[in-house]
């Protein structure tokens, strides 16, 4: 997948909540830069126009009231203990599996388990329940070192400073820093080592928790750790990445069927950071100054300063999360059956997949299935202009990737269509889209399907009169928003309806 500026768009942060039963959403005017970011956390006013915002792992953050725009939202933790004191009054096991569901949807591992023991204690014979609570035992079973994994990692990176460190289903190799790089930010700093293989297992188990949930049980659980390489910088990783494929140089992050590795590095030395990085050294170097001299105006930029310079490296982590999120579903596609590594899946479907999973810039870290604002908007460009290169024949050809080439516009059509096409089809037919991989995964290994092999493939489980599907497709994606849009479309309703009870 080719990596594009996160700053193009708004950039979402999932901050703590507070024990109100809201939080805030906060749209933040980066000085100087026409970046805006938006978090969402529990915020605080106080006197000479000064705005707070706690973060769970970076601390609080202050900012300027008049770079910010404030807009109140139901807090998660708080929905989601609403939603289960009614689930247990109701007694409603149905009730109780759908709020497993919201919770993985919205990122919350820990409130999936506990819907699901909800739903055990209303029926203790609860079949899609008791499969994921097996699930849940085979997760928690640490898999055993593997002194051949490590070797092989270490033979493709065959230098003295590479560290293995390991997890329940994961073996890294990386050169990052043992240490938290400034202790600075945040009170539950770890080393990047320890923070990537906590995001690769928490992509691992979404990943397995979506389709134990969906009724398919049958994926094979990795009985070997998935291999992965963690660079610090970004030049060393387009180095190795060159000699896999002079393609790959200007990736974010990568999945070789072939070796079975994922290859990632450190966004936090990306060119895309690039300009905040250069805005947070002005900003300080501002910031001496003004305190040196004393000069008017100085808490603002002390204020600025320091809010940049943690907007930075959470801007990294946000950035982490998508590659991360995108690339290991491509594994564990290929690690558990569902897209065999050597037969020759459709683009279209492996990057489908993958894009459903990614958590995208401009949402929090909000599970999978987030409607994802870069998408969308490609989706609809194409859509919109262009029926003969948007339509499904098209897509499920896999002639959009094929035709593609290297122009970074026709790969984010293509990326648009094949993301739209798998969230349609597995909020609206999920059954049949299981099948259809199925059927892809049974075909002889690194045998090449034809366009014409490849429809008849989708018509044979879909159905060959195209037009009703492809009608139910148009008509659901026009009616598709963000959470992002969501909300502040009901905090724009709210705000009209007691305006309308303050005028009466």
């Amino acid at each position: 997948m080719r990596g594009t500026s996160i700053f193009r768009t708004v950039l979402a942060l999932q901050l703590v909540i507070s024990a109100r039963g809201s939080a805030d959403i906060v749209m933040y005017n980066v000085p100087g830069s026409s970046l805006v970011l938006t978090l969402e956390g529990t915020t605080k006013s106080f006197p000479g126009q000064v705005l707070s915002l706690e973060h769970a792992k970076y601390g609080t953050i202050y900012f300027s009231l008049e770079d910010t725009q404030v807009y109140e939202v139901p807090a998660l933790e708080v929905t989601f203990r609403k939603k289960i004191t009614q689930t247990k009054a109701s007694k409603d096991v149905a009730q109780a599996m759908d709020l497993a569901l919201w919770a993985l949807h919205k990122g919350m591992l820990k409130e999936v388990y506990e819907a699901v023991d909800l739903a055990l204690t209303i029926d203790p014979t609860h079949k899609d329940a008791n499969r994921i609570k097996a699930l849940k035992q085979k997760l928690e079973q640490r898999l055993p070192d593997d002194p051949e994994l490590e070797t092989k990692l270490r033979n493709e990176v065959p230098l003295p400073k590479f560290r293995i460190k390991n997890s329940e289903h994961f073996t890294l190799l990386h050169d990052t820093p043992e240490n938290p790089e400034d202790k600075r930010f945040g009170r539950h700093r770890q080393n990047r080592a320890t923070e990537r293989l906590q995001l690769l297992e928490m992509v691992y188990e979404s990943f397995m928790l979506k389709f134990y949930s969906k009724g398919v049980d049958n994926l094979d659980l990795p009985q070997k750790r998935l291999m992965v390489i963690l660079f610090n910088e970004q030049e060393a990783f387009q180095e190795y990445a060159k000699k896999m494929s002079p393609d790959l140089c200007t990736a974010s992050g990568f999945w070789n069927p072939l070796t079975n590795i994922s290859v990632f590095f450190d966004h936090g030395t990306a060119d895309e950071f690039q300009e905040l990085r250069e805005l947070a050294a002005q900003l300080g170097e501002q910031e001496r100054d003004a305190i040196r001299r004393r000069q008017p105006g100085s808490r603002d930029i002390v204020l600025r300063s320091k809010a940049i310079s943690t907007l930075v490296r959470i801007a990294q982590e946000s950035s982490d999360i998508k590659v991360v999120s995108h690339e290991v579903t491509h594994q564990m596609a290929g690690n558990t059956g569902l897209f065999p590594r050597y037969v020759r899946i459709p683009r279209w479907v492996h990057e489908g997949l993958a894009t459903y999973f990614e958590t995208p810039n401009d949402a929090p870290w909000a599970g999978i299935g987030t409607v994802n604002k870069q998408r969308l908007q490609w989706y609809r460009e194409l859509a919109e202009k262009d029926q003969e290169h948007s339509s499904l024949n098209f897509i499920v050809s896999d002639k959009i990737f094929n035709v593609s080439g290297d122009v970074e516009s026709n790969l984010l059509h293509a990326y648009g269509q094949a993301w739209a096409l798998t969230y349609f089809l597995i909020d609206r037919h999920f059954e049949k889209l299981m099948e259809y991989y199925q059927r892809l995964g049974k075909f002889p290994p690194d045998t090449p399907l034809s366009h014409d092999i490849l429809i008849e493939l989708f018509s044979d489980v879909f159905g060959k009169d195209r037009q009703p599907l492809e009608q139910e497709w148009r008509e659901y994606m026009r009616s598709l928003k963000t959470d992002m849009e969501i909300l502040l479309e009901e905090h724009k309703e709210g705000k009209e309806g007691k305006e309308g009870k303050e005028g009466t």
